[in-house]
C-alpha cells in the first residue's frame, strides 16, 4: 500500500495525465505531437508536469481577446448572429478542449465515443426518423424543439466554419460533438431557444465544458437581462440556475446521444439527474433593447 505522501503524488499525476487527455498540442491550426511511451511512466510526475505546462502555454497562447470582445458587442447587438457566439467560443478556447477530452478518456463511455467518433449530425438531420419515434422520446422532443424554433441542426454547422479547422482528429470531433449536442441539451433541460433559456443553456454548458468563451457569454447575458427584464421574470437567476443544475447532474459530454434519442425522455433525464424541464418565462430579442447595455423595458407577456 503507498503511503499517503505517495498516493497523493501518484493521485495528481493520474490527475495532469487525465486533463492534458495524452494530446501534445490543442490543434489550433498547428500540428499534434505524439506522446513518448517514456513520458507516461508511473513516477514520472516532472515530465508529466513539464508536459502538461508546455500544453497550457500554448493554449493560452492561442487566446484572443480582442476578437472575443467584438464578438461580444455584435452577439449583443443580434443575440441571432450565432457566427458570434462560435468567434467567441473559439477566442477564449483556451486549454478547455484538452481538458474535455481528457475527462472523456476517463470513462468508459466516453474512450468509445472518442474510438468511433459517431456523427451525431447525421442522425440529428434525418428529420423523417426522429418523427417516426414515438411521442416522449428524446428524439421526439428534440425534433419538437427544433421545429418550434424554426432550426436546423446544419444551420450550426455554417455557423461555426467561422472557427479555424482543428488538425488533431480526436480534438476536432470534440468540438463538433459540443456543438452538435447543444440543441439536444436544450430537449433534455426545458429551454427553449429565446434569451434567457439560450443564457441559462451557455452558463450550463461553461460549466460542463470549461470553456471561457461560452463563461464569458453567458456572464454578460446575465448582466444585460438583469437591465432589460422586470425582476418578476427572475431572468438572472435562471442563469445562474444553470449553472447548478450543471453542478448536480451527471456529465453531459460522454452521453452516447445518438443511442439515446429513442429513449423516454424522462428516463433519460432520471439518469442524468435532471428533475424535469425548466419552468421561466421565455424573453426574446424582439421583445428587449439590443445595445449592449441597454435599458429595461415594459414586463413581458406571454
Amino acid at each position: 500500500m503507498l503511503d499517503p505522501a505517495a498516493e497523493a503524488a501518484h493521485q495528481d499525476e493520474a490527475r495532469l495525465d487525465a486533463t492534458s487527455g495524452g494530446l501534445g498540442n490543442p490543434g489550433f491550426g498547428g500540428s499534434s505531437e505524439a506522446l513518448r511511451p517514456d513520458e507516461t511512466r508511473a513516477g514520472d510526475s516532472r515530465a508529466t508536469l513539464l508536459r502538461y505546462t508546455q500544453v497550457v502555454i500554448r493554449s493560452v497562447a492561442s487566446i484572443r481577446p480582442l476578437r472575443a470582445a467584438q464578438g461580444i458587442r455584435a452577439i449583443f447587438a443580434d443575440p441571432d448572429d450565432t457566427k458570434q457566439v462560435f468567434k467567441v467560443i473559439e477566442a477564449l478556447q483556451g486549454p478547455a478542449l484538452m481538458r474535455t477530452h481528457g475527462r472523456m478518456t476517463q470513462s468508459e463511455t466516453g474512450r468509445r465515443l472518442l474510438q468511433t467518433r459517431p456523427d451525431l449530425l447525421a442522425v440529428l438531420c434525418d428529420r423523417e426518423r426522429l418523427a417516426a419515434l414515438p411521442e416522449g422520446t428524446l428524439g421526439h422532443a428534440y425534433l419538437a424543439f427544433v421545429e418550434s424554433e424554426g432550426i436546423t441542426a446544419d444551420g450550426l454547422v455554417e455557423a461555426s466554419l467561422v472557427a479555424q479547422p482543428i488538425v488533431e482528429p480526436e480534438l476536432a470531433w470534440v468540438r463538433n460533438w459540443l456543438r452538435d449536442t447543444h440543441d439536444v441539451w436544450h430537449a433534455v433541460l426545458g429551454y427553449r431557444g429565446d434569451l434567457v433559456g439560450e443564457a441559462a443553456l451557455l452558463a450550463f454548458s461553461h460549466t460542463e465544458s470549461s470553456n471561457w468563451g461560452v463563461g464569458l457569454i453567458a456572464a454578460f447575458a446575465w448582466l444585460k437581462l438583469g437591465r432589460v427584464t422586470e425582476p418578476s421574470l427572475h431572468a438572472r437567476k435562471h442563469v445562474v440556475d444553470g449553472r447548478r443544475i450543471a453542478r448536480r447532474a451527471a456529465w453531459f459530454l460522454d452521453v452516447p446521444w445518438h443511442e439515446w434519442l429513442d429513449r423516454p425522455l424522462a428516463d433519460v433525464r432520471r439518469d442524468l439527474g435532471i428533475s424535469g424541464p425548466v419552468e421561466y418565462t421565455p424573453v426574446r430579442a424582439s421583445e428587449i433593447d439590443n445595445t449592449l447595455f441597454g435599458r429595461r423595458r415594459a414586463k413581458t407577456s406571454h
